[in-house]
């Protein structure tokens, strides 16, 4: 399996990011404006992934998130219900949440195809 711009593109509009070993700065920002199928594939050719997270961190970011909303009625018993039941991901595919935070809904982290974030040990921009 490839890499295609069809995995990515619901990830741009969220600031998605790339690891490049083969640059002297490892993390850099996806261009959403001018990105196509031949750009995709040169950055995959050199080495280039992006970094998503998996969904096993959904229920942390999740329960997080919420805490920071001020909405502290949510235990993470009620996160995890949400997680697991069928409405819980649909609702939370069609708020763009999993895009929005970069969840790897593709499964590319375990096809090679993306970084797991938290396998990253220093973050820098570029």
């Amino acid at each position: 399996m490839k890499l295609e711009l069809k995995h990515l593109a619901p990830y741009l509009p969220y600031g998605l990011k790339r690891h490049c070993p083969s640059s002297n700065v490892r993390i850099h920002d996806y261009a959403a404006m001018q990105f196509t199928q031949e750009t995709c594939d040169r950055h995959q050719s050199y080495g280039w992934k992006p970094i998503l997270r998996p969904l096993s961190d959904l229920t942390e970011i999740f329960y997080w998130d919420n805490l920071q909303d001020g909405d502290c009625e949510l235990d993470r018993e009620r996160i995890n219900e949400i997680k697991n039941s069928p409405r819980g991901h649909l609702k939370l595919y069609q708020s763009n949440y999993l895009f929005k935070h970069h969840f790897d809904i593709f499964g590319l982290i375990e096809k090679g195809l993306a970084i797991d974030i938290n396998t990253l040990s220093v973050q820098n921009d570029g």
